[in-house]
């Protein structure tokens, strides 16, 4: 019978823009994926309710992208061996954390976790 569950549980990646960095992102349940959706239908209607304009849309935007972004940090990385300059490990379940990272390894870093687990672009659906 075909298995229809996450089975491999994560894939590491050498960053580029972190030399020597490692980070280990593991792949979203459908369940998961719902959150993820919920999570930002929800900040949507909050945001949507509050507020009036284009300005107010960018920001709309803005709080939807840090808020995923800093769920997908906290719970899609596995492991890593990313620290601060006191060569203090990094914790992604801490928002400083993840803020305090250099641009280019935080933009690697999502990317890779968008790669992962972006279902739409490989299923081709016909009715």
């Amino acid at each position: 019978m075909p298995v229809a569950v996450v089975v491999k549980t994560s894939n590491e990646f050498k960053l580029k823009s972190c030399q020597g960095g490692i980070v280990e992102i593991r792949r979203m349940s459908f369940g998961e994926s719902l959150i993820r959706k919920d999570m930002m239908a929800s900040v949507a209607m909050e945001m949507q309710n509050k507020s009036k304009g284009s300005d107010s849309m960018k920001l709309q935007m803005d709080l939807l992208q840090e808020k995923t972004t800093l769920w997908e940090f906290a719970n899609l990385i596995v492991s890593h061996n990313l620290t601060d300059a006191n060569d203090k490990l990094l914790d992604f379940k801490n928002q400083a954390h993840v803020k305090m990272l250099e641009g280019r390894v935080g933009d690697e870093i999502q990317q890779y976790i968008n790669e992962l687990n972006s279902f739409e672009e490989d299923i081709d659906i016909k009715n």
